[in-house]
């Protein structure tokens, strides 16, 4: 039944990174737990939401499918990323902050949260976000991001995560500027 849509998909997702990658993928209990099934009306808000081309359409649509499944992970990071881009870093942290590990936008939405973190002043949690990120995923731009929230703190590790992200892009004016101020 339709009811039952978010299960066949999971299953269906399980078994082909089963079929993928069989000595990385879960056991299809633990992968199942971590995500678990989401209402059919959330989905339906959700995909409604993705679709239109108004914002506060967009905005309603989102927020209605976290009302009716608080564990659907995707529309937080749409609310996140959509006021992120309002520079509304505060509230946008929070909806990032809500975005499940087992969601595809994960690391993005760390990202994202610490860049909000840092825009609000809290450059220690910027730097642990960062870090986090740098751990699975290690860009210039995150060791660039990482190097000002620790220069912030005037700590000297960010020299370091500065040279990291220069090493990466020589061409890059900003990563050259940003170890020059910091020294």
């Amino acid at each position: 039944s339709l009811q039952d849509l978010s299960l066949m998909e999971t299953k269906l997702a399980w078994m082909l990174l089963r079929q993928l990658a069989p000595a990385s993928a879960p056991s299809e209990e633990v992968f199942s737990r971590d995500r678990p099934p989401v209402r059919v009306e959330a989905m339906e808000s959700y995909v409604r939401g993705l679709m239109t081309s108004n914002a506060d359409q967009k905005m309603k649509l989102f927020s209605q499918a976290v009302r009716i499944d608080e564990h659907f992970s995707q529309p937080n990071f749409q609310l996140g990323r959509m006021l992120f881009a309002k520079k509304e870093y505060r509230s946008a942290g929070q909806w990032l902050a809500r975005v499940t590990k087992s969601d595809s936008h994960f690391l993005e939405a760390a990202f994202l949260r610490a860049i909000c973190r840092y825009y609000d002043g809290d450059f220690n949690g910027a730097a642990d976000q960062f870090r986090q990120v740098a751990a699975e995923i290690p860009l210039n731009e995150v060791y660039n991001n990482l190097g000002a929230a620790l220069s912030r703190k005037n700590d000297v590790a960010a020299l370091e995560n500065f040279t990291k992200a220069l090493e990466g892009d020589q061409t890059d004016p900003d990563y050259w500027f940003n170890i020059g101020y910091f020294l």
